[in-house]
């Protein structure tokens, strides 16, 4: 503001008698407001700037922050106020009054959304992250409920979902432990590829009439041992060292080609949500835990839990600001599943063909089982046509087929093999070879399978592919 000139001709448009009290007036406002919120005006002048450079997809998200951050005293709406001697008081009060309506919308629109700066740990906790901490209606749980229900698979609940079920002696024939974890990551490459959401391994046989030539000395079966390969694939390169003790079966799984699917994520790379492991690093004086998501520094989460535990974190839209602290959230594994994104699949063992069909993770089960063998239905993928289902099972069997599987199931009381499936399908008919190798089988069939899914499912061709 420019200074007053003591001579009143100097400055015509002051009139005697008037100029004295406004300059008084002015002199004190400055003089209470200069030391007092210098700091608070340069801070929202940057925040201001900050927020016209951004996209306007994440003016919400940083208006809610600048709020948050930068909040004005009753004195600061005149410090934005500028003070040309044209100015009233009647102004300021105005521009406090339209920074509150804009704080109480905001508070609104955002309400049960996560606070990214500044938390106290205070805020009012949305339903799922109850949930996920395990706290009851009262908001009181504990911790240990939460640590389980974070590291239990979950499977996708809102949309469909695909399984397919493979024998674990199909490792067996493998000539050494290289060519068995080799035919372990053609398995897991294919489920990725078709975003298979749950593989089942299952044991179809006594293995100790059927010694593998490659586990001499070893104990895991070989079921286990398949087990283990597909979750070693599934996870994150990050966190292999943590999550995945040395094993003798995993001795080649280096050499594997990774299956580079979304939640593998790079370094470089911002996607909404990230698998993690809890680490023993202690964490802000705040409380929570610090998690490894595979950035270069370790984030922080509001809940508690426990080391070498895996989770899932919710890591917003964007990146956060040079120097801003996030407090993170975790979420179920099936959250980034039911919004579209292939999260990889989960593994389970079962013991016996006949579990791997009745044993389902679903409350309902699988309300439709396909078994494929070079001796079932001959129909042209144009032709086949599935009812409308929930959770889909496609079975693979072993060495010696679907047939033989059933045989050593002594559990099973059906004496066809086609009486446990709702379909039997050759899915490769007029074979030049006699037999297919099960890593062979799979590709064909569940690419045989993709149009008759997606009529069954009703979806276009656009949706089925994203």
């Amino acid at each position: 503001m420019a200074e007053h000139s003591p001579n009143p001709k100097a400055n015509p448009k002051h009139r005697k008698g008037k100029k004295t009290k406004r300059q008084s007036e002015e002199v004190q406002l400055l003089e209470h407001d200069d030391d007092a919120n210098h700091g608070t005006a340069a801070k929202s002048e940057r925040l201001e700037v900050e927020q016209t450079e951004r996209k306007p997809h994440h003016k919400k998200k940083q208006s809610k922050r600048r709020i948050e951050e930068s909040e004005p005293d009753a004195s600061d709406a005149t410090v934005h106020v500028r003070l040309n001697g044209e100015e009233s008081e009647r102004s300021g009060k105005k521009a406090k009054k339209k920074k509150q309506k804009k704080q109480k919308a905001v508070s609104e629109e955002g309400k049960g959304v996560e606070v990214v700066n500044g938390s106290d740990g205070n805020e009012e906790k949305t339903e799922q992250s109850r949930v996920v901490e395990g706290e009851d209606a009262a908001g009181n749980g504990g911790e240990r409920e939460g640590v389980d229900a974070v590291a239990d698979v979950a499977l996708p609940s809102g949309r469909f979902t695909i399984s397919m079920a493979v024998a674990g002696s199909i490792v067996d024939n493998a000539q050494s432990l290289v060519l068995a974890s080799r035919l372990a990551g053609q398995i897991a490459r294919a489920a990725a590829i078709f975003r298979i959401d749950e593989i089942v391994v299952f044991d179809d046989g006594d293995e100790g009439s059927r010694v593998p030539k490659w586990s001499e000395g070893a104990t895991e079966t070989s079921g286990s041992f398949l087990c283990r390969l597909l979750k070693y694939m599934e996870t994150p390169q990050y966190l292999r060292l943590t999550l995945c003790p040395k094993h003798r079966s995993l001795q080649c799984a280096g050499s594997l080609p990774p299956l580079d699917v979304p939640h593998q994520a790079r370094k470089h790379e911002w996607i909404p949500y990230r698998e993690g492991a809890v680490t023993t690093k202690p964490p802000s004086p705040g409380g929570g835990s610090c998690v490894n998501v595979g950035l270069f520094e370790d984030v922080v989460i509001r809940q508690n839990l426990q080391p070498g535990t895996r989770v899932t974190v919710k890591m917003g839209e964007s990146r956060p600001n040079p120097g801003e602290q996030r407090i993170l959230e975790v979420v179920p594994k099936s959250e980034p599943r039911d919004k579209g994104h292939y999260w990889g699949y989960a593994v389970r063992h079962a013991s016996s063909l006949s579990t791997a069909i009745s044993e389902s993770p679903f409350p309902n089960g699988y309300d439709y089982v396909i078994g494929t063998s070079e001796h079932g239905v001959k129909v042209s993928s144009s032709e086949l046509v599935l009812p409308k289902f929930k959770h889909l099972l496609v079975v693979f069997g072993g060495v010696a087929g679907l047939e033989e599987s059933k045989e050593l199931d002594k559990t099973i009381e059906v004496s066809d093999v086609r009486d446990l499936f709702n379909i039997y399908l050759n899915v490769c008919p007029g074979q030049g070879s006699r037999t297919i190798r099960t890593e062979e089988a799979i590709l064909i069939s569940l690419q045989y399978l993709q149009d008759p899914l997606m009529r069954a499912l009703g979806l276009s061709f656009s949706s089925w592919c994203s």
